[in-house]
C-alpha cells in the first residue's frame, strides 16, 4: 500500500488548497444543476477515513454521528443547521487520515488480505486491501474531481502546479 498512501498524500494536498480558496460562506453552496458541496465533499471524505479504519477493524470516532449527513445516499444540503464548519471538517479531516496513513502503514500483508464484512462494493473489492486502496485513491480521486468541478463554475481557478 506504500504507492497508495503516496498518492493519497499527493492528493490531499490538492484537496487542501483547493479548500482552503473557498470562503466559509461559500463551502456549503451547492453547484448549480445540482451536485455535491465543498462541504459534503470533505464531510464525506473525512467519514471515508473512518470507513477504511472500520474496513480494518479499528476503532473511530464520528462515524455514526456524520453518517446521516455525509453517508453514502446522504443528500447534500445547504441547511447551516446540520453541517459541521469547515474548520471543523478540516480538522476532522486532517486527523481522520493521517489515523487511517498510519493504520495502512502498519498493516499486515494478512491484514489486507482478509475478506471484508461489509456488503458495500464487496463483489468488487472483496478484500480489506481492495476497499482500503479504493479509499485511497479512486474514490478519494473522484469526489476531489467533484470540487473540482464545483470551483471551476464559481470561476476559480486550478490548484495544480505542473
Amino acid at each position: 500500500m506504500e504507492l497508495e498512501a503516496k498518492l493519497f498524500t499527493m492528493m490531499r494536498g490538492v484537496l487542501t488548497e483547493m479548500v482552503d480558496g473557498i470562503s466559509d460562506a461559500d463551502f456549503q453552496s451547492l453547484p448549480a444543476g445540482g451536485g455535491n458541496s465543498p462541504n459534503w465533499i470533505l464531510g464525506h471524505l473525512a467519514l471515508c477515513n473512518e470507513f477504511g479504519l472500520m474496513t480494518m477493524g479499528l476503532p473511530v470516532e464520528r462515524a455514526e454521528q456524520m453518517m446521516p449527513i455525509y453517508g453514502p445516499g446522504s443528500q447534500p444540503t445547504e441547511a447551516a443547521d446540520n453541517l459541521m464548519s469547515k474548520a471543523d471538517l478540516v480538522t476532522f479531516f486532517n486527523e481522520s487520515a493521517d489515523r487511517f496513513l498510519m493504520a495502512v502503514a502498519n498493516a499486515s500483508d494478512e491484514d489486507l488480505a482478509a475478506e471484508r464484512s461489509s456488503p458495500i462494493l464487496k463483489a468488487h473489492l472483496p478484500t480489506v486491501g481492495d476497499m482500503v486502496g479504493h479509499l485511497l485513491t479512486t474514490h478519494f480521486g473522484m469526489h476531489i474531481g467533484q470540487l473540482s468541478a464545483w470551483r471551476r463554475g464559481r470561476g476559480m481557478g486550478s490548484v495544480l502546479k505542473i
